[in-house]
This record gives C-alpha cells, sequence and structure tokens, in this order.
C-alpha cells in the first residue's frame, strides 16, 4: 500500500470525485491534507461523500482580496511528518514549499500539479520565481491538465517526467445525449453563457461591450439571443443592463446543471485563466465554445466546435458573436456535437488513470 497525500488549500466539492477515483485504485491509501480557507468568491453549501481521508491543518488566514487569501499553515510540515506520506502531489505554492522541506529531511518524492501556463505567469515576482525555480527543481515528475501547462513546466525542467491529465468534473450531472442536443437547438431562442466570478481577469466587461456592441449593431438579433451571467463578484456591471441579459448570480446543483445544459454557445473571455472547469462543464453539456486565447486549455477544448479570440479583444468578440448568432443552426448543432465528442477526452476515468501513472511512476507518453 502506498500512502500518498495530496495538498490543497481547501476541499472543493468538483475535485471530491476525482479524489475518490483516485482512491479507489488498488494498492493507494490517499489522504487529502488542508492547508488554508475559502476565498469570498467560493459560496458552496454541499460536498459529496469522500472516499478518503482528510486532515486539516492549523493555519492562520488573511483575506487578500475577492479570490485570494494569504495562508500560515504554521503546522504542514508536522502533519506531514505524522502521516508520513510516500509521495506527496502538490501545488507550486506553500504546499509545495512543504514538500520540498519534507523530501530534503526524509527522501520521499514529490510530483507538482500545476495549471499555470506561461500566459497566467507573465507577472510572476522574483521572490516567487526563485521559490519555483527550486521547487521545480526538486520535483520527481509534473501532472498538468493541457499543453500549455505543460509548456511553462517545460520552461523550467526539460527532461522531467510531465503527465498530461485533462481536468474532469461530475460528468453525469452535465452530459447530454444526441437527441437531446437536438431538441434544445431547435428552440427559438438561443442562450449564450458566462460561467465564473465577475472579476476583471474574466473578461466579463469586454464580453459584455461585446454583446451591447453586437445588438445596437444588429438589432435584428434582439429577440433571437439570450445572454446569461452565472456568478457573482466585486464589479459593478449594472449599467450593462438590458432585456436580453440576464444577471442570473451565484447558482450550484440542479439550477446550476441546468443552465449549462440548456445553454447553446459558451463564452469565456478570460485575459489569463489557468484550465479553467467551466469550459470542461459546457462540453459535456453540448454547447459550441467560444473562448479567448488567455483561457489555458482553448487548445484542447476548441477543435472545430467554436472559436478562440484574442483576449482583450472587443472587435474580436463581437465579430465572433456575430458569426456564431448567424450561422444556421443545422451548423451550430453539428459543432455542439463536435464538442460531446470532445468531451469524452475529460473523463473521469481518463483522469483518474493518469494521476495512478504518475502514483506508479508509470511512462508518461503512454495515453491515458
Amino acid at each position: 500500500m502506498k500512502r500518498i497525500v495530496i495538498l490543497q488549500k481547501y476541499c472543493t466539492p468538483y475535485r471530491v470525485p476525482l479524489f475518490n477515483a483516485v482512491a479507489q485504485q488498488p494498492g493507494v491509501d490517499l489522504t487529502l491534507l488542508y492547508y488554508g480557507q475559502k476565498e469570498m468568491r467560493r459560496k458552496w453549501t454541499y460536498f459529496p461523500e469522500c472516499a478518503f481521508n482528510e486532515v486539516q491543518s492549523r493555519c492562520i488566514s488573511v483575506r487578500a482580496g475577492y479570490e485570494r487569501n494569504l495562508e500560515l499553515p504554521f503546522s504542514l510540515i508536522k502533519d506531514l511528518g505524522r502521516i508520513r506520506p510516500d509521495m506527496i502531489i502538490c501545488a507550486p505554492d506553500v504546499g509545495g514549499i512543504a514538500a520540498y522541506f519534507y523530501k530534503r529531511q526524509t527522501s520521499k518524492s514529490y510530483t507538482i500539479w500545476s495549471e499555470a501556463t506561461p500566459v497566467t505567469e507573465k507577472k510572476t515576482s522574483v521572490l516567487r520565481e526563485k521559490f519555483r525555480r527550486a521547487i521545480y527543481g526538486d520535483a520527481e515528475s509534473f501532472i498538468v491538465p493541457g499543453i500549455l501547462a505543460e509548456a511553462y513546466i517545460r520552461l523550467y525542467r526539460q527532461d522531467v517526467p510531465v503527465h498530461v491529465v485533462p481536468n474532469s468534473i461530475e460528468e453525469q450531472h452535465f452530459s447530454l445525449t444526441n437527441d437531446e442536443l437536438s431538441a434544445k437547438f431547435d428552440r427559438e431562442r438561443l442562450i449564450i453563457t458566462f460561467s465564473g466570478s465577475l472579476i476583471e481577469r474574466k473578461g466579463i466587461k469586454l464580453l459584455l461591450e461585446s454583446y451591447s456592441r453586437l445588438m445596437r449593431e444588429k438589432p435584428e438579433l434582439d429577440d433571437q439571443c439570450l445572454l446569461r451571467i452565472l456568478g457573482t463578484g466585486p464589479m459593478d456591471l449594472t449599467c450593462y443592463k438590458r432585456r436580453n441579459i440576464e444577471f442570473a448570480g451565484f447558482c450550484e446543483q440542479q439550477k446550476y446543471y441546468e443552465h449549462i445544459r440548456s445553454s447553446h454557445i459558451f463564452v469565456l473571455p478570460s485575459l489569463s485563466d489557468n484550465n479553467p472547469l467551466t469550459v470542461v462543464e459546457a462540453l459535456f453539456a453540448g454547447n459550441v465554445i467560444l473562448l479567448a486565447d488567455g483561457v489555458g486549455n482553448h487548445p484542447e477544448a476548441v477543435r472545430g466546435n467554436g472559436a478562440v479570440v484574442p483576449s482583450g479583444s472587443v472587435e474580436e468578440m463581437t465579430r465572433a458573436l456575430e458569426r456564431l448568432l448567424t450561422t444556421p443552426r443545422a451548423e451550430l448543432a453539428h459543432m455542439a456535437y463536435n464538442s460531446l465528442k470532445i468531451a469524452r477526452e475529460f473523463s473521469l476515468k481518463r483522469a483518474a488513470a493518469g494521476f495512478y501513472k504518475a502514483i506508479w511512476k508509470e511512462n508518461p507518453s503512454c495515453s491515458v
């Protein structure tokens, strides 16, 4: 039996199915060790049942913004010494620093699980850069969700094993059959969906400006579509209210699943984003996908099922929305079918197999 510790700042409901699947693999004794508190943007009220061990480190947590806390987990290294893992899977943050010192003390290994891309790390501070070079330099291997995340790792380590493991979700809640997808695209009104925090980094103002501009330019589209905004945040967007823009706020469970499943076009115009799970949800739900190139999983998620536009361009986003909204329904439905095919590559089974290979040090070049 191999003792594995995954270091996480806090428990996230959308990660539980993956961790359950890893815990149920033969020869794995899995513990999640938490060392932080939820940020303000996290409002979940439910959690799936966990099939793994859970330990909470003692920590001091200070809110430093809507999506950021400053964490000081003062018992983390001691907790690792008590659990005595054979392997640690961690992010390149405080958890990575703890794993680094644990390895120095015990000669045990750690694997970095990172979603960072060259775009998201453009403004990395000198101090963080030094920490990462040390932490990355001692890591035995890496787990990443896609090719852009791997490209970032290769800036530090050219020859290290990298396991490409696409992000996964509770796919049964979002999946559509071909018949359900056809019925959805027979409806008269197209629903465009944004899901995410209402913050500058997510590009929400850019989307609203682009959509409002298109409605002014093409008033005949006004009754043919609805832009639905899912999420909350500190931005004041009241000036964008109009009759075919719906601010649905925070949604979870059945209400959220229904919104994503009923949507036709999913849009995420982020200026900088790692590998958002909302994109994976939209694929399983048969959405046409429109992403900015600042979204880290755009190479895997958009292949004949939508479009990718340059981050920060209102003009490019406006024109992309226009092209999709004026595309014949049969063509749009075909693009959405392609999304369902692509979604299979993000299966929970595949993600769990990728983690299993990383744990047992199998060749990362093998398909998962």
